[in-house]
């Protein structure tokens, strides 16, 4: 109990209680460097993909879809990238946040549970700037589901621009 306390006080930069790895020892990768930001990853990231396929198969498989079995898992698959691109989308929120306030974010890090982004924290940055930074990752996500509920009011009726639409609010 003590270490997740520990954990839900710790000034950044840290690793938030979701993360589950001891990232002093799983030593993320750089997979690449985009937009000024490395995009790492645990050895284990590869298990996120995994249960975001599950998840999509999971939404696919309980919809009333006229596609068979192995049509709805197909569906599903997609729906799981989904969920990953919007995890994506989500970061670049906060870092286009970070960067309109001049402190930026440095990486992106994958793991087996999630994702987690850390910032530049060199030096002390007002709260508003904390919170901003922030409200950026959400404020992206909101910004692509209302989208995509335009695009499906306006008469896209695919079931992959509404599930989009429902996903990035939540």
């Amino acid at each position: 109990m003590s270490r997740l306390r520990d954990r839900l006080v710790a000034r950044p930069p840290h690793p938030p209680p979701y993360v589950l790895e001891d990232m002093a020892i799983a030593h993320p990768r750089r997979l690449v460097r985009l937009f000024g930001i490395d995009w790492m990853a645990t050895p284990t990231a590869g298990i996120g993909p995994l249960w975001m396929a599950v998840a999509g198969i999971v939404v696919a498989l309980m919809s009333e879809s006229q596609s068979g079995v192995g049509g709805r898992v197909l569906i599903g698959l997609a729906y799981g990238a989904l969920i990953w691109a919007s995890i994506v989308v989500h970061y670049l929120g906060g870092a286009a946040a970070g960067g309109l306030l001049h402190a930026p974010m440095r990486q992106v890090i994958f793991t087996a549970t999630m994702a987690y982004s850390s910032y530049d924290e060199s030096q002390d940055y007002p709260s508003r700037v904390h919170v901003i930074r922030g409200l950026g990752e959400p404020a992206a996500n909101l910004l692509l589901g209302a989208g995509m509920l335009g695009v499906y009011l306006a008469g896209a009726r695919s079931h992959v621009v509404l599930y989009l639409a429902i996903l990035n609010p939540i």
